[in-house]
């Protein structure tokens, strides 16, 4: 079986091979999906990089928006994590590695 991690970071996929103590990054193009969902995650991960802001005068470089906005995007990264599972089938076991609150993991059945 092989391990697959879905954690987005700055300046990299948010497709993730853990292995003995490393993580790999991978490309999501590599992986037997679908080409809608591909797209998805290229769309958010787009997303997501726009959050980090390096030319910000202090160490937070990650961007807050409305709570409602981050909502959103969160449950759209939850959704792409359940398609992955059920497009990546019994040979995948994929993790979501995501901060979330935990209303959030309750409602989503973490």
């Amino acid at each position: 079986m092989i391990k697959l991690r879905f954690s987005p970071e700055y300046n990299c996929s948010p497709i993730w091979q853990p292995s003995y103590g490393y993580s790999e990054n991978i490309d999501p193009r590599s992986l037997p999906i679908s080409n809608s969902l591909l797209q998805s995650i290229i769309e958010w991960d787009n997303d997501f990089q726009k959050c980090f802001d390096f030319d910000l005068n202090n160490k937070e470089f990650y961007k807050q928006e409305d709570s409602e906005l981050e909502d959103a995007k969160d449950k759209i990264a939850y959704m792409i994590y359940l398609n992955l599972c059920e497009e990546l089938g019994e040979k995948y076991e994929v993790e979501f590695y995501f901060y979330v609150s935990n209303s959030k993991k309750i409602q989503w059945g973490l």
